[in-house]
C-alpha cells in the first residue's frame, strides 16, 4: 500500500464509526467565537425541518438564499443543504448493483456518553437533540452495524451536502491513481496541467497540495470569505458571482490566479482551492469528469442505497471540495471502505 493511502486509512479510522451532518463547517452554534474562524449564526432550530419543509417555508427560504447564507449557519442555508439543485446545476453520481443493508444493533451506552457543556454535565444524546444544536443527523456504525442513529433535523432518505467531508473522496482518488502508477506526488501541478506553468501553482508538488501546504495565498476562513481576497474571488467564481472588483471570473480563471505567498511545504494552510486543483488533476489524468470518476471508482462499487449529486460551477466544474450530496447512511458506507467492516 502506498504511503498516501496509508495516511488516508489512518486519518479515516473514525469515519465509519461516526458520520454526521451539520449545518456548516463550524462545530459551534452557541455563538460566535472571537477569532478568525468564528461563524455567524442565526437563531433558529433544525428540529422544525425534521419532517421536511412546507410550501410556504420552502418558497420563503429559497428567495432569502445567498452565498453568505450558505456559508454560515442560517435557516435558508439549511434549506439549501437539502435542496442544492435549486441553486446550482448538478451532475449525478450513480450507484449500481445491490444495496447492502446496514443492520441495526442499538447501543444505549452511546447515547449516555458523559459530556460537559458550559460547565454542566450532560450526555451525547442530549447535546445532539438540544434545540440549539445545528446537528441534523448522526449515524454511528461499528462492525458493519448501526449502533446509534438520530435524525433531529433531516429525514432518513434526504440527501444532505457533505461540505468539507468530501475532501476525503478526492484524497481517495489520488491514492488509487498513485497505487496504479498513474500519478507521482513528487511531480508538480504543471507536470499534469500544462496551463499551470505560468501560474503560482506551476512548481508546487502535488504532495504539498494534498497536505494543504501549497504556499499560495489561499488560506480559508470566515474572514477570507469576504472582501478583496483570492479565496473570496475563487468561491464567488464557483457560483457565478462577481468578485470584489466587480468582475465575474470563471472557475479556472479564479483558481489559477491565486498568487504565491511562501515556500511550499513549510506551513499548513487549509483551503478548498487545494482540493479543487487536485480535482482538475484527476480529470486530466483520467480524461473523465469527476462525477463519472467517483461513480465508476467508488459509488458504484460500495453498495450505496442511492445516487449522489455534485454541484457544478457555471462552466461545469464539479465543486469537489464540498458539494456532493447523499444520504447519511451512504456517507457511512463510504467510511466503511476504510475499515474491516
Amino acid at each position: 500500500m502506498p504511503k498516501t493511502q496509508i495516511k488516508l486509512v489512518s486519518a479515516l479510522g473514525w469515519f465509519s464509526l461516526f458520520a454526521s451532518l451539520i449545518l456548516s463547517n463550524s462545530v459551534s452554534a452557541a455563538g460566535n467565537r472571537d477569532d478568525a474562524y468564528a461563524t455567524p449564526t442565526e437563531d433558529f432550530s433544525v428540529h422544525a425541518i425534521k419532517h421536511g419543509y412546507s410550501l410556504t417555508d420552502a418558497r420563503r427560504l429559497h428567495n432569502e438564499w445567498s452565498l453568505s447564507k450558505f456559508l454560515n449557519i442560517t435557516e435558508s442555508g439549511a434549506y439549501s443543504y437539502l435542496h442544492l439543485g435549486e441553486f446550482l446545476p448538478q451532475a449525478m453520481i450513480y450507484h449500481d448493483g445491490g444495496v447492502v443493508r446496514l443492520n441495526e444493533n442499538a447501543r444505549k451506552s452511546i447515547a449516555e456518553i458523559a459530556l460537559k457543556k458550559d460547565g454542566e454535565s450532560t450526555t451525547f444524546e442530549q447535546v445532539i437533540l438540544d434545540k440549539h444544536s445545528p446537528v441534523q443527523g448522526v449515524l454511528v456504525v461499528k462492525n458493519g452495524e448501526i449502533v446509534y442513529q438520530q435524525y433531529p433535523g433531516i429525514r432518513e432518505n434526504d440527501r444532505h451536502v457533505w461540505m468539507s467531508n468530501l475532501k476525503v473522496i478526492v484524497g481517495t482518488l489520488i491514492a488509487l491513481l498513485e497505487e496504479e502508477g498513474r500519478i507521482d506526488l513528487q511531480k508538480t501541478v504543471a507536470d499534469y496541467l500544462p496551463k499551470a506553468k505560468s501560474t503560482a501553482w506551476g512548481k508546487v508538488k502535488l504532495f504539498d497540495v494534498l497536505n494543504m501546504q501549497s504556499g499560495l495565498n489561499l488560506e480559508e476562513s470566515p474572514a477570507t470569505r469576504s472582501g478583496d481576497t483570492p479565496h473570496n474571488a475563487f468561491v464567488r467564481a464557483e457560483v457565478g458571482l462577481p468578485a470584489d472588483d466587480g468582475k465575474v471570473y470563471t472557475h479556472d480563471d479564479a483558481l489559477f490566479a491565486i498568487p504565491y505567498l511562501k515556500k511550499p511545504g513549510t506551513a499548513f494552510e487549509y483551503s478548498s482551492a487545494n482540493t479543487q486543483m487536485l480535482g482538475l488533476v484527476i480529470e486530466e489524468i483520467t480524461q473523465k469528469r469527476l462525477a463519472e470518476v467517483i461513480a465508476e471508482r467508488i459509488w458504484s462499487k460500495a453498495s450505496m442505497a442511492g445516487d449522489a449529486t455534485v454541484g457544478l460551477s457555471p462552466q461545469g466544474n464539479a465543486i469537489i471540495h464540498g458539494l456532493v450530496s447523499s444520504r447519511l447512511d451512504d456517507m457511512a458506507r463510504f467510511g466503511m471502505l476504510f475499515t474491516p467492516s
